[in-house]
């Protein structure tokens, strides 16, 4: 066993250990009273916030979409990689395993959905004095698992003969020029300034008259929020895996689109763990999740936050169909319009080479 496959069983096993916990256990609790009225009395775990959902509630968009992705999605996931493991290990692995591989990557991350939406529960409330908000061990878990599941899925080994292939189709022999260059670094730079001033832009106003709550929120205050309140590591996890990741793939992507080559495995990387998508799923989950709370409290999305939704939809559209390693995965496996110069050139020598020495090499060897 090489080191790279000790590293993705030890990830999924920590990623499993945590998972049942982050599901089961208490995820995030709000309580607030107001002249002994009680205003917001909740303690949630990720499977009891998906019945209070779709049960109590009717919020059948949030409870579902939490469902598929936090509850039966990270059992799905499991299946396939057993299945895509005892293929490769007792029969042969044809490109269909690859595939399996590369559709693991792709829905790893949506399973933090749940703890982006907690977080924002939480930032909503952690500066009013009236309401004691708790991050509980449940979401530490679940994060945990997210995490390990989503950076196991991306140390998953290809089978060797379709990752060749798949090298090969990816590298276009297009050298960058310097106006190709010129092109990556500005359309970095603007990527890099939109995503900066979306963040600053509201994207949720939230009211509850019996708390005088009257805020508008945006990405950054919701990190704000939690930093200050000494939820460090929820606004460590939020601010990495929802901006900073997503501002290094957004570079990442403009430099793939205007240099038109693919080398380097980063690109898939950032793709899969980039979570600025998986947030603006959240928001939509949040404002809805939220108004179930308590009558007094409504939780509306702003056109900030439309924006920033169309922006992340947007972005899922654009990475599954226009980028390079996206496009590469999809051609067939025989592709051979973007073969690499290496193999033009030995095809070039082959075919120079006249035939009675191509027969006395084969007759050697």
């Amino acid at each position: 066993m090489n080191p790279r496959s000790a590293v993705c069983i030890a990830l999924f096993t920590v990623a499993y250990i945590l998972l049942i916990p982050g599901l089961t256990c208490v995820l995030f609790s709000a309580k607030a009273s107001f002249f002994g009225i009680s205003i917001v009395d909740m303690e949630k775990s990720t499977v009891s916030a998906v019945h209070f959902l779709l049960v109590e509630h009717g919020r059948y968009f949030a409870g579902f979409t939490l469902m598929i992705c936090s509850v039966i999605m990270p059992f799905v996931k499991l299946a396939i990689i057993l299945s895509c493991v005892y293929r490769m290990q007792v029969r042969s692995a044809g490109p269909e395993v690859s595939n399996a591989i590369v559709l693991v990557r792709r829905i790893s991350k949506w399973a933090t959905v749940d703890a982006f939406t907690a977080s924002s529960l939480c930032a909503f409330f952690c500066t009013n004095p009236m309401v004691h908000v708790t991050l509980h061990k449940g979401f530490y878990c679940f994060v945990g698992y997210c995490i390990f599941s989503t950076a196991g899925a991306l140390l998953i080994e290809k089978p060797e003969e379709h990752s060749i292939e798949e090298r090969r189709r990816l590298f276009s022999g297009i050298g960058p020029t310097k106006q190709t260059m010129l092109s990556a670094v500005g359309g970095s730079i603007v990527m890099l300034a939109f995503l900066v001033t979306l963040s600053r832009v509201p994207i949720l106003n939230v009211k509850c008259s019996m708390l005088s709550l009257n805020e508008h929120l945006s990405f950054a205050h919701i990190i704000e929020n939690l930093g200050e309140n000494g939820y460090h590591l929820a606004a460590m996890v939020v601010l990495m895996l929802a901006f900073l990741l997503p501002a290094a793939d957004f570079v990442w992507a403009v430099v793939e689109a205007t240099l038109g080559r693919v080398e380097h495995p980063l690109g898939e990387w950032l793709m899969d763990l980039a979570m600025f998508d998986v947030f603006a799923l959240a928001v939509i989950i949040t404002a809805s999740a939220a108004d179930g709370l308590s009558e007094s409290l409504n939780v509306s999305i702003l056109p900030g936050g439309k924006l920033f939704i169309v922006f992340g939809a947007a972005w899922v559209l654009y990475s599954l169909t226009s980028r390079p390693a996206a496009v590469a995965c999809s051609l067939p496996a025989k592709d051979k319009s973007v073969a690499s110069p290496v193999d033009s050139s030995a095809e070039s020598d082959t075919s120079s080479t006249p035939s009675w020495r191509r027969h006395s090499k084969l007759e050697k060897a």
